[in-house]
């Protein structure tokens, strides 16, 4: 019995069909102390205490600047009187 090995590429799923804006960078800490103007000590403490989103791979962690950008923007606080 022969198998064809000839193989058809889905769509769907290579990474060249996806549109380069749905793919976003892996940023590290320092990129994220720019961001927000922070120091770099301060985005991996808050990283470690999950008031920041991030991701391991091996000792390095990475960030995603819109989910950084959406934390904030749920923590906004209006200003008035007693801000």
């Amino acid at each position: 019995m022969t198998h064809d090995r000839t193989t058809t590429t889905d769509p769907r799923t290579t990474a060249a069909s996806l549109p380069p804006a749905t793919i976003e960078p892996y940023v590290t800490a320092g990129d994220v102390a720019a961001f927000l103007g922070l120091p770099e000590n301060s985005i991996y403490k808050l990283a470690l205490r999950r008031q920041l989103p991030s991701y391991k791979l091996g000792k390095s962690r990475r960030f995603r600047l819109s989910e950084v950008a959406a934390v904030m923007a749920a923590g906004r606080v209006e200003g008035g009187a007693d801000a």
